[in-house]
């Protein structure tokens, strides 16, 4: 069976060896390759590339969200609206502003 690493490992495998490192691809038995994609260690090769071509062959979901780019027509520039005649804005009065606090000489002595 042909496994691809997915997980860095330490020390040595059972038979002695060093682990490969992380994605490399080796050929180890049917069960020591089943135990490995068991643990989440490795995936089988032929899995993995079948995955892949399946998903190039997938189109994408459709967003509707996602603004599709066809072919389309540049956009033609907004009319500008008239400009508003020229009047001198008139002078408000000043903002009124609320009754705030009582003054500390205007409370009830008690």
């Amino acid at each position: 069976m042909k496994i691809r690493m997915v997980t860095q490992m330490s020390g040595p495998r059972a038979d002695g060896t060093p682990w490969p490192g992380y994605g490399a691809e080796f050929v180890v038995s049917d069960e020591e390759g089943r135990d490995l994609c068991a643990a989440s260690i490795a995936v089988p090769v032929a899995e993995a590339a079948a995955e892949e071509r399946q998903a190039e062959r997938r189109p994408d979901p459709v967003d509707p969200k996602v603004e599709t780019r066809g072919e389309q027509k540049p956009a033609e520039p907004a009319p500008t609206p008239p400009a508003p005649p020229a009047e001198k804005p008139a002078e408000a009065p000043p903002e009124k502003r609320g009754p705030g606090r009582p003054r500390k000489d205007s409370e009830p002595k008690g």
